[in-house]
C-alpha cells in the first residue's frame, strides 16, 4: 500500500487562521487609508472652493467703480461694462455675473460691510466669516477708489 502525501487537517486550520489574519488587518488597513484620503481630499476641496471664491471676489472688486449691499445678503458690485451680485445664505455664495452664474460651497457666511460715510453708501471693506475645515475663519476686502469715483457716487447720491 501507497503512503499518500497530503496536509493534516491541523496543518489546514492553522494556514487558514492565519490567512484570516491577514486578510482583517489588510481590510482595516484599507478602510483606514481611505477615511484618511476621503478626509484630506474634502479638506483640499474646500480650500480650493475658497480660493476660487477669494480671487473672484477680489477681482471684481478691484474692477468694479461702485460697491454697495443695499439688498440684505447681497452686494453689488458695478462697473463701466458690468454689473456683479454676490448674494449668500448659511452654506453658498451665489456669483451673478450678467447671465452666468457661479456657485462657492461655503458656511456659515456672515458678512459684515462698513461704509465710507452715513451718507454715501459706497462699501469699503467687506468682511466675510465662515467655518473652513471646522475652524472659524475669517478674510477681509478692502476696496480703494479714486477721487473721481468718489465724487461721482456722491454726484448720484445727491440726485
Amino acid at each position: 500500500m501507497r503512503k499518500l502525501k497530503a496536509f493534516t487537517i491541523i496543518e489546514l486550520t492553522v494556514s487558514l487562521l492565519i490567512s484570516s489574519i491577514v486578510i482583517g488587518i489588510t481590510y482595516y488597513a484599507f478602510l483606514f487609508f481611505t477615511k484618511q484620503y476621503n478626509s484630506y481630499q474634502r479638506k483640499s476641496e474646500e480650500f480650493t472652493e475658497y480660493r476660487l471664491f477669494k480671487k473672484a471676489f477680489q477681482h471684481d472688486l478691484e474692477s468694479a467703480d461702485f460697491v454697495a449691499d443695499s439688498i440684505p445678503n447681497s452686494i453689488l458690485m458695478k462697473g463701466d461694462s458690468s454689473e456683479v451680485t454676490y448674494t449668500w445664505d448659511s452654506s453658498a455664495v451665489i456669483r451673478q455675473d450678467g447671465e452666468v452664474s457661479d456657485s462657492f460651497r461655503l458656511k456659515n457666511i456672515n458678512v459684515v460691510v462698513s461704509h465710507i460715510n452715513d451718507t454715501l453708501k459706497s462699501a469699503k471693506q467687506i468682511v466675510f466669516r465662515f467655518t473652513f475645515n471646522k475652524t472659524f475663519f475669517e478674510t477681509m476686502f478692502t476696496k480703494q477708489y479714486s477721487a473721481a469715483q468718489l465724487m461721482e457716487a456722491e454726484k448720484k447720491n445727491n440726485e
